[in-house]
């Protein structure tokens, strides 16, 4: 029976003596430290002050054991609930929860992208907001498809956002390429010199120009979307 075996099968055996000196939620935050790139079971072992085969008792594997941290870092972040506002103002509201969530938690973003997020979370989420839009007048397919182009562009921001944290953050050789850069005339406005890139639009002007898109197509007005834009999401 190999390591990993061998742990699945030890998965929910009741041990009677000494309670137990981690559980599943201790085992997520030491995980969740280590971050994805650099996470084993004896990395976590070791920062708990266990043995792996203690893990064992609690996780079968590194993939569920990736699973838990990418759960334990969802469910940090409070999904915005579905009233019966606007469909725009949903689907806003939607996107600055996921930009905000994966830009305050790059690790919630690199468990996305690796899958390792519930996809019966998913599944339940992107179900509600499909109901949502349906009882506004969407197909299915129309609701996905508008679903897909606001997430598309929250992630988008996100992953801009982590990546000029990382490069405010960087060493002076990388500091200095980035003054070579903005020695460019073309590629001035995209430096961190300038302060915010001033040819480039905002989040929220990128989303209200999705939600525009979207409205053209449905033959709605686009006012109510364009005082959404001039006032807070979610008010």
């Amino acid at each position: 029976m190999t390591e990993g075996s061998a742990g699945a099968a030890r998965v929910g055996v009741r041990r009677v003596g000494r309670p137990s000196l981690v559980d599943r939620e201790r085992i997520a935050v030491a995980a969740s430290e280590i971050g994805l790139s650099d996470l084993t079971m004896r990395s976590v072992a070791e920062r708990l002050g266990v043995s792996v085969t203690t893990l064992y008792y609690h996780v079968r594997d590194l993939d569920d054991l990736k699973k838990l941290v990418a759960q334990r870092s969802a469910e940090r972040h409070e999904v915005p609930v579905a009233a019966e506002q606007h469909w725009a103002e949903w689907l806003a509201e939607w996107a600055e929860h996921s930009r905000a969530a994966f830009a305050a938690e790059p690790g919630l973003l690199e468990h996305f992208l690796n899958g390792t997020l519930a996809l019966g979370n998913i599944k339940s989420n992107l179900e509600a907001i499909v109901a949502f839009l349906e009882r506004q007048g969407f197909s299915p397919a129309d609701a996905l498809a508008a679903h897909a182009l606001v997430s598309s562009c929250a992630i988008g921001t996100a992953v801009s956002e982590i990546r000029s944290a990382n490069l405010d953050n960087g060493d002076e050789a990388q500091q200095a390429r980035l003054r070579e850069l903005g020695r460019s005339r073309r590629l001035r406005p995209l430096t961190k010199e300038q302060g915010r890139p001033g040819g480039l639009p905002t989040f929220r002007q990128q989303l209200c120009t999705i939600l525009i898109g979207v409205a053209a197509r449905r033959g709605e007005p686009l006012e109510p979307i364009l005082e959404l834009m001039e006032r807070p999401f979610g008010t």
